[in-house]
């Protein structure tokens, strides 16, 4: 609520000017307002002194006020200002009253009374601002019938003769003046009738005010929102609240209709800063005054969901997000003054029925929190425009330019420089103001979100270059989220804490940060370019240090399941010993190769010392290890009697400065290398931007109105409907031949196909060759809902049997969601129809007459229809040989054959060409 004016905060008060001496206001001022105290609403009685009439707004003419220019703006900026602190709705004004002064001397005294009341009836035309002549007397009557008769006080008029001829002189009617003689008593029946009086006139002052709010009869959306709004604030002067609550309705609906009706980019802007001070008193009195929880979110709601809440025409993407961020911190600081105040009440029995959505809403956090993340959003769009806060650079440079006034709410010149804004820490105070409420109210099952919390409160002090506190704060997140396996976010951490310790120049704790970074465990979380990238900075790393006495840090590589150590594994080590020879099996899972300068083994023999036997890669060829890919060694050892066990494995590396670091990974060592996992698929949701459901994960509200059901608890599972893939081809694919697979690619009913790719995947690659499509990623064409497409695979046999394949499919809906598809078809690869004849060895043989007597055909495994029959410069027909002997043209055009059937055959090639 700091952006917003003092006027707009408070609650306003009826103004009330006293004039007159400095003396006499002390005296009775402060009787007035603590008696004014114990009713509503409290005045706001201001002591001015004289010359402060001529600072009194005058009244616009109505010559000009009966045809206005037309306006250019929603709302003036002085509007508050001007009836909170400047235009009374009562004047007071305090004279001393003298009973023992002479008629002249009196006189003189009604003369200047009457003209001061002028001046100010003259000043405050037109307003029915109303003027309360107060007169002190300090001395009783009963001083003046104690004096001499030959004193000057003889035949001096009483009191109220004086009082009833200064009514007279300047006009004012019998409750417009008040005669005051004992101030001392707060209880004094006249001051208590003064203070209702005074209470009185001011109300009925905003109540004529309201009456005369000028209102055209077919007012525009602008004119509509300026009257309602003026309407709401008369009757918030006087507590009315359920006639205020209508009209800022009336005034908010109005600007919201602006919002959707003009394109124009200043009413956008002036509707955006209107609204805003509209929706900020609705949920100031449905939170503080009526103390309505319900009202307050829905409200919320209603705002953040309406076009004043969007993206502005003008692309201003960081004075959005800042918008956004200050209507939740708004809202939170709210709460936070409702609590203070005595917290919500349960609703009535009448709203009993429609009770709030979820009672996360009553937690304070939760707005907190989502205004730093926008905030966040902010600080990194202002970082991609180059609009980033500088804390480093002097406040001089930063500065913002002077802003020239504005007549109008929300014009364009009130906006402010991006750069002089500290982003990170608005973030950084929101986070903390979050995480203050949660560990108040927030019971300790929910830690998970304080952990979620303080990981983010780290990332703004990371980005606010205060890299010291948030590499505390990063190293407690990493902890806990190493103990609960979540390694998505471990590897986020890391890279953050490895920045920490690059900018703080501790080597030691980059060289260790780097290697937990490249443990295999995190490996489905970075991506390979980034993981190469670490590797050589931690090598750069070591190189540069120059100093032996530095301590490296003690990097171990056994897997300790109570620390849940990151760099468990990066390199896996099988050995078994032999009477003669030690046999080590070693497998990096580094992203580049590394060369070591020792490896070290140490081992002992039962109830012997252990033993050290190294390898130097001056006298081994290298000791270079490729990742993933194991390397063998084998090491002479002196023949023991009795068992031999290795215990340690130590990896020795030296820079160019020969400074020394070992790893070490301690036994027991498993005879063979363990299987390794080569690719994981990562279970962790993104949770980049959501705010934490009170400790159940990644889930949050985030301002999402939900059905809440009594029962069974329905789980709603929105199903995708994706493309399907059919094989047409039915016939078998024959050994050694070129078949054609016709496959339909069926679109969704819902949805369409773009970008669609294929790709065929054989199970067994050397019985079969694929010819088409030639690459692994083939680009087809796209698909409207409910139509099909084919495509074809072409391929080549080289041994019966059945053959499987994998067809993959990827395509994008219309929403640019990314589809893969992996159907699995099985076809059968069979050897083609045989040819015997009665000849010898099987061999068809041509006859001088031109005929080829073919004994039998047998059919392969699958049935066989005989279509055609085509030689290259022959002309074939065939004929079946039936038992009968007859030869019959038509059965043999088509003949069937069956599984294992045997048919005769008489073939007579007539030769197309004479040789």
């Amino acid at each position: 609520m700091e952006a917003y004016p003092v006027e707009l905060k408070e609650v306003p008060r009826p103004l009330v000017a006293a004039l007159g001496p400095k003396d006499l206001q002390a005296r009775v001022l402060p009787v007035l307002r603590s008696i004014n105290e114990e009713f509503v609403p409290q005045l706001q009685i201001k002591s001015l002194s004289f010359d402060h009439r001529f600072v009194f707004p005058i009244k616009k003419d109505k010559s000009t006020s009966l045809s206005p220019p037309p306006s250019k703006g929603i709302w003036k900026t002085d509007w508050l200002k001007k009836h909170h602190e400047v235009l009374p709705s009562v004047v007071l004004l305090l004279y001393a009253f003298e009973p023992r002064l002479a008629t002249r001397d009196w006189a003189i005294q009604e003369t200047v009374i009457r003209d001061e009341v002028e001046d100010l009836r003259r000043m405050l035309s037109g307003r029915d601002v109303k003027i309360l002549l107060v007169l002190v007397q300090l001395l009783d009557d009963a001083a003046t019938t104690t004096a001499s008769p030959s004193s000057s006080m003889v035949n001096v008029p009483s009191s109220d003769d004086r009082l009833q001829s200064l009514r007279k002189r300047a006009e004012l009617d019998a409750k417009s003046v008040w005669l005051l003689k004992d101030i001392v008593s707060r209880t004094h029946p006249t001051l208590i009738k003064l203070e209702a009086a005074i209470r009185m006139n001011a109300i009925e002052y905003y109540k004529a005010q309201a009456k005369r709010v000028k209102k055209a009869k077919n007012p525009s959306k602008l004119m509509a929102a300026r009257h309602s709004f003026k309407v709401a604030h008369y009757y918030e002067f006087r507590q009315h609240m359920s006639k205020m609550v209508l009209h800022y309705e009336a005034a908010y609906k109005s600007l919201l209709h602006m919002a959707v009706s003009s394109s124009s980019v200043e009413v956008q802007t002036q509707v955006r800063a209107v609204a805003e001070f509209v929706h900020f008193k609705l949920v100031y009195h449905a939170l503080l005054t009526n103390r309505q929880l319900k009202t307050a979110v829905d409200q919320l709601h209603r705002h953040m969901a309406s076009p004043v809440s969007q993206i502005p025409p003008n692309d201003d993407i960081c004075m959005h997000w800042g918008y956004m961020s200050r209507q939740y911190h708004v809202f939170g600081q709210l709460m936070v003054e409702a609590q203070r105040r005595g917290g919500l009440p349960p609703p009535p029995t009448a709203a009993a029925a429609n009770p709030i959505d979820s009672d996360l809403y009553k937690e304070v956090y939760l707005y907190f929190s989502v205004a730093a993340k926008y905030a966040t959003r902010r600080r990194q769009a202002a970082a991609k425009a180059g609009l980033s806060y500088d804390p480093n650079q002097p406040p001089a440079a930063t500065s913002p330019p002077p802003i020239s006034p504005s007549m109008y709410l929300g014009m364009a010149n009130q906006s402010v420089a991006e750069t002089s804004i500290p982003h990170a820490a608005l973030a950084i105070h929101l986070l903390t103001q979050a995480l203050h409420h949660v560990t108040d109210d927030v019971a300790h099952h929910r830690h998970r979100l304080k952990h979620r919390l303080g990981l983010r409160l780290a990332l703004e002090h990371l980005a606010n270059r205060e890299y010291s506190v948030a590499r505390q704060h990063l190293q407690l997140a990493s902890t806990v989220y190493i103990q609960e396996r979540w390694y998505g976010l471990v590897s986020e951490i890391l890279g953050h804490l490895v920045t920490c310790a690059r900018h703080e120049r501790d080597t030691a704790a980059f060289l260790e940060l780097s290697m937990q970074l490249l443990s295999p465990k995190l490996e489905p979380y970075v991506s390979a370019r980034f993981r190469d990238t670490v590797h050589a900075n931690l090598f750069v790393a070591f190189d540069h240090v120059t100093s032996s006495q530095m301590t490296l840090p003690d990097l171990s590589l056994d897997d300790d399941d109570g620390r849940r150590r990151l760099t468990a594994s990066l390199i896996s080590v099988a050995i078994h010993c032999t009477n003669s020879a030690l046999v080590a099996t070693f497998e990096s899972g580094l992203p580049v190769d590394v060369a070591f300068y020792t490896l070290g083994f140490v081992f002992t023999q039962d109830g012997g010392a252990p033993c050290v036997v190294e390898l130097h890669h001056e006298t081994t060829a290298d000791l270079l290890l490729s990742p993933h890919i194991p390397r063998t060694f084998q090491v002479p050892v002196t023949p023991f009697s009795g068992g031999v066990a290795c215990q340690q494995v130590r990896f020795g590396l030296r820079n160019r400065h020969h400074v020394s670091w070992t790893w070490t990974l301690a036994g027991p060592f498993a005879a063979q290398p363990r299987h390794r996992l080569v690719r994981r698929n990562s279970l962790l949701p993104e949770i980049n931007g959501r705010v934490p459901g009170m400790g159940q994960g990644a889930g949050s509200p985030s301002f999402q109105r939900q059905n809440l059901r009594h029962g069974t608890d329905p789980y709603l599972v929105h199903e995708v409907d994706k493309a399907t893939v059919d094989l047409v081809s039915t016939s078998p694919v024959l050994v050694h031949g070129v078949t054609c697979l016709e496959f339909v690619l069926h679109a969704p009913s819902t949805d369409h196909v773009h970008h669609p790719r294929c790709a065929v995947n054989i199970d067994d690659q050397s019985s079969v060759t694929v010819l088409s499509p030639v690459s692994q990623d083939q680009l087809i064409s796209p698909q409207l809902a409910q139509s099909d497409q084919q495509f074809q695979v072409v391929m080549t046999c080289h041994s019966p049997g059945p053959v499987l394949l994998s067809v993959h499919v990827a395509y994008e809906t219309t929403r640019g969601e990314y589809v893969q598809l992996d159907i699995p078809f099985t076809v059968h690869a069979v050897l083609p129809v045989t040819l015997s004849t009665a000849k010898t060895d099987g061999v068809a043989t041509v006859n001088g007459s031109g005929f080829m007597l073919v004994a039998h055909v047998k059919a392969a495994v699958a049935p066989l229809r005989i279509h055609k029959l085509a030689l290259k410069h022959v002309t074939p027909y065939a004929t079946i040989v039936q038992s009968g002997g007859n030869n019959d043209d038509e059965e043999c055009a088509t003949p069937f054959l069956g599984a294992g059937d045997a048919h005769s055959l008489v073939l007579h090639v007539t030769p197309r060409e004479v040789t």
